[in-house]
């Protein structure tokens, strides 16, 4: 019995021994990790939409910079899905270490408004690190409208006893938000008509089938070149780069009126603030490389490169601004 006692003793200690280096060795080794600079391993770089679009473009000429300066691999990761919503939802419940990022967009501001339930917040969930690029929305008008400036359509709005339709690329989408906004400061009505997308909507504004249209210069731009549409304003407070000689909505009698859209990174909300100061750095420094500002610009964005802090400030007035427009007319997700 003695002998039992003393055997049971001994495999006890043993166990305390081993248990106790494993802890110890997992000190070390969270220590060791924590001391590592950033980035030691490979970045996940979620980009919530489709390959092939524009933010998809920015994203990609971003992560290619990022790999060659910092000696590890980005793996751009498009996960696509309830208008944005399932990709930023990967990143808000990431683990907080900059190792997954987000090219968030202007439409990520929509969601709490549109998606007050959802499974994150933006406002409250991601910690922003920098704009990458803005760009400006055009309003383009069927050819066989009778109107070539939104002053001239406003005159026809207000005349008719029928409203005027537009169109747009989903119900709750930035194109569907930025005529609700023109509608809401003109005080005219229109007819919305959703599409499954910008490409077959811009098909029946060309064939006269609906009126008007917000949506990306890129994506207008080509039509009304050939005069199959009218770009009669571009959205933003500025006149866009792209088309100079096309007159703002506020400059054209809808002071103060302002949609702009951006492109962006953001981490999740607790990301250590030296983390974002570096992803920051970088991020600025690519922008600065005049191949990345040729592709951004030839995509129609303009190349900004914007503090942690300025682009905390666009993202708040952009969340406030569209839950007060939505909390004024009945919008509803598809």
């Amino acid at each position: 019995m003695q002998l039992f006692k003393h055997f049971l003793r001994c495999v006890l200690f043993g166990f305390r021994c081993r248990l106790a280096w494993l802890i110890l060795a997992a000190t070390v080794s969270c220590a060791a990790s924590a001391a590592d600079p950033y980035p030691s391993r490979p970045i996940r770089m979620i980009i919530a939409f489709s390959a092939g679009g524009s933010l998809d473009l920015t994203g990609r000429v971003v992560a290619q910079k990022m790999a060659e300066f910092s000696g590890q691999s980005v793996v751009v990761d498009n996960r696509v899905g309830a208008g944005g919503i399932t990709g930023s939802d990967i990143v808000a419940k990431s683990e907080p270490d900059g190792y997954t990022l987000l090219v968030a967009s202007a439409s990520n501001a929509v969601h709490p408004a549109i998606f007050p339930k959802g499974p994150h917040n933006f406002g409250q969930d991601f910690a922003p690190v920098s704009i990458l690029s803005t760009s400006a929305y055009a309003v383009a008008a069927a050819p066989n409208l009778p109107v070539s400036s939104i002053k001239e359509f406003l005159v026809l709005a207000r005349s008719r006893t029928r409203p005027l339709s537009f169109g747009s690329s989903g119900n709750g989408g930035l194109p569907h938000l930025s005529a609700e906004l023109f509608k809401s400061m003109t005080n005219i009505d229109m007819l919305h008509i959703p599409y499954k997308g910008g490409s077959l909507a811009l098909i029946d504004l060309m064939g006269g089938r609906i009126d008007l249209m917000f949506n990306s210069i890129p994506l207008l731009l080509p039509q009304a070149k050939v005069g199959k549409i009218k770009m009669i304003a571009v959205t933003t407070m500025r006149r866009a780069e792209f088309v100079p000689d096309v007159p703002t909505i506020s400059e054209s009698g809808v002071p103060g009126y302002n949609v702009s859209g951006w492109y962006g990174i953001v981490v999740p909300a607790k990301t250590p603030a030296a983390v974002i100061t570096k992803l920051h750095q970088e991020i600025v420094r690519i922008l600065k490389l005049q191949d990345v500002r040729s592709k951004i610009t030839g995509g129609g964005g303009t190349v900004v490169g914007s503090t942690p802090e300025e682009f905390s400030a666009v993202i708040h007035a952009d969340i406030t601004k569209w839950k007060i427009l939505v909390s004024k007319v009945s919008i509803k997700a598809e």
